[in-house]
């Protein structure tokens, strides 16, 4: 981690809110924005698994105690309860990290009614950052970090999504569907948010060695994926970008930027189309009261 970060990056105490940072390039995140003095806020689903990250940070010389907010981000109504839980600890928050993400090989829906991708990849990542806008505001330099995909480079947006879902579920489809999506989102906020001195920008974290298949039922594509995830990049590795993102003061004031390797990449040409970020949001806002959420 030494390498991706100069020493003026030392944040001292600043309060990072990370998603799915329990495991893969989330907990990376997490553990090296502690060594760098941040205050981490988890925001995961599972107790146990959080508070192994807590422990671990805890060990690190000089590194605040983490937090951790409860949250399964397929659930809308679950999100709403994390952000007012951050609103009510937190005075302000400094970074949001967007990290969390699934990738399904069979339909899988939330009690809401709405399909597991779509729900973490995308609708979570909107609600929640949405939500916490008025927190981001109070910071000095608030920055927002998504991570996003390479897959969705040469994606065609796909205005009904559900089509994707049935028959026959089209899982890479949807993957990248939900990438180009968090894409396009990042673009059209970072122009509605460019006044309020907040930073938004994407990131492809590279080919990593994660649990992203870890909701997948085929169980012989399972143990492919295992054998093919020897040859990717470690979490640490894929963590860079985004701790190089919520950290460097030399990306202080870069916004609605795509980022690989720390360096601005080429995106989607689709996510700068206007129209394209206005049916994005208003799809996103049908979702959402589909789920029973509304007001954001």
């Amino acid at each position: 981690m030494k390498a991706i970060v100069s020493e003026e990056s030392a944040m001292h105490g600043e309060i990072c809110v990370v998603t799915g940072a329990t495991n893969g390039i989330g907990r990376a995140t997490a553990i090296g924005l502690a060594k760098l003095g941040a205050q981490v806020v988890i925001v995961a689903r599972n107790q146990s698994k959080a508070a192994e990250v807590v422990v671990e940070i805890s060990q690190i010389p000089g590194a605040p105690t983490p937090e951790i907010v409860l949250a399964d981000l397929t659930e809308m109504k679950q999100v709403c309860r994390a952000c007012d839980e951050i609103r009510t600890r937190f005075d302000h928050v400094d970074i949001l990290i967007n990290n969390a993400a699934g990738m399904f090989d069979t339909y899988h829906e939330s009690s809401e009614g709405i399909e597991d991708a779509y729900a973490v990849n995308h609708l979570a990542v909107f609600l929640l950052t949405l939500s916490l806008h008025s927190s981001l505001k109070k910071a000095p330099h608030p920055r927002v970090v998504i991570v996003s995909s390479n897959v969705h480079e040469k994606a065609v947006y796909i205005r009904d999504y559900i089509s994707l879902l049935k028959p026959k579920y089209d899982w890479s489809k949807v993957y990248a569907q939900t990438k180009l999506r968090t894409m396009i989102f990042t673009r059209a906020l970072s122009e509605r948010w460019k006044n309020d001195g907040i930073t938004v920008n994407s990131v492809h974290p590279g080919m990593v060695d994660t649990g992203l298949m870890g909701g997948w039922d085929n169980r012989l594509m399972k143990a492919v994926f295992k054998v093919v995830q020897l040859f990717f990049l470690s979490p640490e590795k894929g963590a860079r970008t985004s701790i190089f993102l919520a950290s460097d003061p030399s990306v202080g004031m870069v916004t609605g930027t795509y980022f690989a390797k720390c360096k601005p990449h080429p995106y989607n040409p689709i996510a700068d189309d206007v129209p394209i970020q206005q049916l994005l949001w208003d799809e996103s806002l049908t979702f959402l009261k589909k789920a029973g959420v509304g007001g954001v």
